[in-house]
C-alpha cells in the first residue's frame, strides 16, 4: 500500500507543494521507471541472496524492514517541505528499495508445494 499510495500521489504533492509544472512531474514520473525497475532485480537477487546463505524467511524479512524504512523516509522527508530535488530523492529512493515484483515472484515459488 504503501508504494502504490506514493507512486498515486507523488504527482500531485510535486504540484500542489513545490507548484511543479505537469510536465516537469510527467518527466520525473517516467524517468523514475528506471529506478523502479533496478529495484525489482535488486530486491529479487538480496532476497534470494540472503535465502541461499540460511535465512529461511528473507523474502518476508525484506517486505518488513523495507516497509518500515520507507515509512520512516517519507514520513520525516516528505513531512519536512524541503526542496524538490529532496523531494524527488526521496521518491527514488522508497520506489527502488519497494519495488517488491522480484522479491514476491521468489516466495511464491518457494511457499508453493512441489
Amino acid at each position: 500500500m504503501l508504494a502504490y499510495g506514493l507512486v498515486a500521489w507523488f504527482p500531485v504533492y510535486l504540484v500542489r507543494v513545490h507548484r511543479a509544472p505537469v510536465s516537469l512531474v510527467g518527466a520525473i514520473m517516467a524517468a523514475s521507471t528506471i529506478v523502479t525497475a533496478a529495484g525489482f532485480v535488486f530486491s529479487g537477487w538480496l532476497s534470494d541472496w540472503l535465502y541461499r546463505g540460511g535465512m529461511a524467511d528473507a523474502h518476508l524479512r525484506y517486505f518488513a524492514v523495507t516497509s518500515v524504512l520507507c515509512a520512516i523516509v517519507g514520513g520525516l522527508g516528505f513531512g519536512a517541505r524541503g526542496t524538490i530535488v529532496l523531494a524527488v530523492c526521496l521518491y527514488l529512493v522508497i520506489t527502488f528499495i519497494q519495488a517488491v515484483g522480484g522479491v514476491a515472484a521468489g516466495y511464491l515459488q518457494i511457499a508453493t508445494p512441489a
